[in-house]
């Protein structure tokens, strides 16, 4: 598997859809792991929204059964926003995740004029979602072209699922 080098990944889409504005939504609690990362793309100007944890339980036992931390909404409710405000100077919405949650706000950002852009793993994302935006990039692919040390370093693939489904970028609006 690959971990994501996050500063060149946010140059390189920069670069190809004139990116304005890139947001990373974050659950907490944090661990020290989580917040070297935040640490890492405040850094690289990332905007940042932070969510707490919400604890989850059994309907039958009500014992905790784990936590969950969904940004679905929030970013669905954040693209409408800005779709709002940007009417009339348009642009690219490059949303990056293999979640196919985003497959409706895909088709509404596209009902709406703008264009739309998916980045994800291609291995773990699904073909109705990857055959909805107006232009679909495949992590896989950016590797072949850009080489392991640009975009990616090896690492755990199973962290990579997780930070896959937490990115949205907002792009090309000013």
């Amino acid at each position: 598997g690959y971990k994501l080098n996050y500063p060149s990944l946010k140059k390189y889409l920069k670069e190809m859809f004139q990116i304005s504005r890139m947001y990373v939504n974050f659950y907490f609690p944090a661990n020290q792991s989580h917040q070297n990362f935040i640490t890492l793309l405040k850094k690289y100007n990332f905007d940042i929204f932070t969510k707490d944890m919400i604890p989850i339980k059994s309907y039958k036992t009500g014992e905790l059964v784990g936590n969950k931390c969904n940004f679905d909404v929030e970013i669905t409710s954040d693209i409408h926003d800005l779709m709002d405000e940007k009417q009339n100077t348009k642009g690219f919405i490059t949303i990056i995740s293999g979640d196919i949650d985003f497959l409706y706000l895909i088709e509404k950002i596209k009902k709406r004029g703008f264009t739309s852009v998916l980045v994800s793993f291609e291995s773990i994302t699904r073909a109705a979602l990857k055959n909805a935006p107006d232009s679909y990039i495949s992590f896989e692919e950016l590797l072949k072209e850009n080489g392991r040390n640009n975009l990616f370093f090896t690492k755990n693939r199973e962290k990579i699922k997780k930070i896959d489904s937490r990115w949205a970028t907002l792009s090309n609006l000013k």
